[in-house]
């Protein structure tokens, strides 16, 4: 199993791991703002991706695309961040995935971290 935090990911609990360890890998929870997305994601053995997606520059076209791309082809997904930026990147997947069934949740939220993104996904995954 494995667990793949940066450092910008913050601690899990032993728990939250387990669960996710008997998830199957069809989850994903992203977070995205003005600066940065991170994306939370079960992976093929069971464990656990984090990934920390900058932003290059404010025009910087392929910041959406970037992210999608990790967030990948999911069973259920939850899309967190500020208002617009958030509708653009569930815009974004679905155009690319035609598959807005699969958008579990869209919703507003504060600045996330890796830690609470995992949290988020172990529910997610239960």
């Amino acid at each position: 199993m494995t667990v793949a935090v940066n450092t910008r990911a913050g601690a899990v609990s032993a728990d939250t791991v387990e669960t996710l360890i008997r998830a199957r890998p069809a989850t994903a929870v992203a977070y995205v703002d003005l600066d940065h997305a991170i994306v939370a994601k079960t992976t093929v053995d069971g464990g656990v991706a984090v990934i920390d997606i900058p932003r290059r520059r404010r025009d910087d076209i392929s910041f959406l695309v970037r992210i999608v791309d990790q967030i990948g082809d999911r069973e259920r997904v939850v899309i967190l961040g500020p208002g617009e930026l958030r509708l653009e990147l569930e815009r974004e997947y679905v155009s690319v995935y035609h598959r807005p069934d699969r958008l579990v949740d869209v919703e507003p939220a504060r600045r996330e971290t890796g830690g609470s993104l995992i949290s988020r996904l172990a529910e997610l995954s239960a």
